[in-house]
């Protein structure tokens, strides 16, 4: 087993366990994506794809993931897609490959790879040697999106063997194509190697006739899908307590779970606004009219869900 060492600056802060919302409901799935880890570390790599509609509770189930393989002696690179347009293709993968060098330690280390690291300076130009800038530039179709694929794949392959890696990439509904395809690459790549890959997605963003469905659907039948429901009434009772700061009565915790479908940020907004306006204790009180607008806007996007699975 890896030493219990320190794990690596991610590429973006990696989340951290929150003070403030208890983690409630999820012990099944986390125990699901734990025994993943442990099978990574025993060379059997795992890729899981963690789907639900917004503030279900994937990024609070990531933070606990990220923790549990901080305990194992993981390295964790942590990634996320954003909506903005006009991002460079694999913009993701290039945050962490950059990450995963170790930028600026070993500027001659991709003159090393060969043709491995000719395909990586497609991703990563800043590390080509200097000796780089007077090669001949590469003929048309010398690196091919494969090889790159390749290179990034032997580039974890070689670091897991110093480290175990856990790699999370979030909110791939907003990635392009070319992140979501090197994602699913990777899921077949990384089954005998010290690497467990995390994807996140809101299932809820991705329209049947959406360009990025066939791709996402492949990314599911890659991995292990992980499908985040509403949290069941105790669950839902434990945070609406913990937001109020006191034990409200069932009934209140009942309506909130019901109006909200057991969605923990909506649960928790709700009893939020309530304790605003004083009405914590008039459970028979209906749902304020903002957060009733608000849901009303949430159901109204279901019908536009993709089964990934």
């Amino acid at each position: 087993m890896a030493s219990r060492g320190s794990p690596t600056r991610a590429a973006e802060p990696a989340p951290t366990r929150s003070a403030r919302t208890p983690f409630v409901g999820r012990r099944e799935i986390l125990s699901v994506l734990e025994d993943g880890l442990d099978e990574t570390l025993d060379g059997h790599g795992k890729s899981f794809l963690v789907a639900g509609e917004p503030g279900i509770g994937k990024t609070r189930t990531v933070e606990e993931l990220i923790h549990a393989a901080t305990e194992r002696g993981f390295a964790v690179h942590v990634s996320r897609c954003h909506e903005v347009q006009g991002a460079p293709a694999l913009w993701p993968w290039v945050r962490l490959a950059r990450e995963i060098m170790g930028v600026g330690r070993d500027a001659n280390l991709l003159a090393e790879l060969g043709v491995e690291g000719r395909a990586l300076a497609r991703l990563l130009p800043e590390m080509a040697s200097p000796a780089s800038v007077h090669e001949p530039a590469a003929e048309e179709g010398e690196a091919t999106l494969f090889e790159l694929f390749e290179a990034v794949a032997n580039l974890l392959r070689r670091a897991s063997r110093a480290m175990p890696r856990l790699v999370v990439l979030e909110d791939v509904h907003w990635a392009e194509l070319a992140s979501l395809q090197l994602a699913r690459f990777l899921s077949r790549e990384i089954r005998e190697d010290r690497v467990a890959l995390v994807t996140t997605v809101r299932d809820t963003e991705v329209g049947t006739r959406d360009r990025l469905a066939a791709p996402l659907a492949d990314l599911a039948a890659d991995t292990h899908l992980l499908q985040l429901q509403g949290l069941d009434e105790a669950a839902i009772a434990s945070l609406v307590a913990h937001a109020a700061g006191f034990e409200v009565p069932d009934i209140l915790a009942a309506a909130v779970h019901a109006q909200t479908g057991g969605n923990p940020l909506f649960a928790t907004e709700v009893v939020r606004m309530l304790a605003q306006e004083g009405r914590l204790g008039t459970p028979n009180e209906p749902m304020p009219e903002a957060m009733r607008s608000r849901f009303h806007r949430r159901g109204s996007r279901s019908p536009r869900r993709r089964r990934l699975g």
